[in-house]
């Protein structure tokens, strides 16, 4: 393979279909129903040598057969695929891109060794805590940011307006100027509080992927959807 031409996310628009890129995969997520039920269809969050990020879906029919080919943070070899633009009322999206891949049956992946690809462990789009109000105000992009962890309640449960029972675990983020509270939920929150139990480094520095910047009460409040992830004292 190296003696082809790759492919940079940076390029890819509709009306060609033959693209090869070489992409590391940041993440994978499913997104879920009303009723709670996750969609067998999933989304990977990919980043290519340019550092160009993409997000691509693959649909239902296929989801089986090409999760049991993919590994979070492996390098792929990904060609043949379609590009679709985002439609109006699509939210939340990983990345502010006009454009997703989506993986059909004729798209080749196969798995690259470290040597050979030079791609980033990790690639983000941050925004500083101060400029975050604005971001609250729209549905459309999640957010990437950093701070350090200033305190933290205990992982709880409480019990929604639907009277469903949730975990919760609240703690605020500061960069040294801006503080801003952070409330992830349910198996997100367990598993945070799990990874934090074992950190030994302080201060905690946290970098959140893909976070939804709401209000409550007139305060900014970062918490967690199907996309976000987050990296302790991240070294990558």
């Amino acid at each position: 393979m190296s003696s082809k031409k790759y492919d940079s996310f940076r390029d890819v628009r509709i009306g060609k279909y033959d693209w090869k890129v070489q992409a590391r995969v940041l993440n994978l997520w499913r997104g879920y129903s009303r009723t709670g039920e996750a969609f067998k269809g999933f989304n990977l969050l990919l980043l290519d040598s340019k550092r160009a990020r993409m997000h691509a879906f693959v649909p239902g029919m296929i989801a089986d057969e090409y999760e049991q080919k993919i590994q979070v943070g492996k390098i792929y070899y990904i060609e043949n695929f379609t590009v679709k633009t985002y439609r109006t009322e699509d939210k939340f999206r990983c990345v502010r891109n006009e454009n997703q891949i989506i993986i059909n049956n004729d798209t080749i992946l196969e798995p690259l060794e470290e040597n050979q690809a030079s791609i980033e462990r990790c690639w983000f789009d941050l925004y500083e805590l101060g400029d975050l109000r604005p971001l609250s105000k729209q549905t459309t992009f999640l957010t990437d940011v950093i701070g350090v962890i200033e305190e933290h309640d205990p992982i709880g449960k409480i019990r929604n307006v639907n009277g469903v029972i949730q975990s919760q675990i609240k703690f605020k983020i500061t960069d040294g100027s801006k503080s801003v509270q952070v409330t992830f939920w349910d198996e997100f929150a367990e598993y945070f509080a799990e990874m934090l139990k074992e950190e030994t480094v302080y201060p905690v520095i946290l970098i959140i992927g893909s976070a939804r910047v709401t209000l409550w009460r007139e305060e900014v409040i970062l918490t967690n959807v199907g996309a976000t992830t987050f990296y302790i004292n991240c070294n990558c």
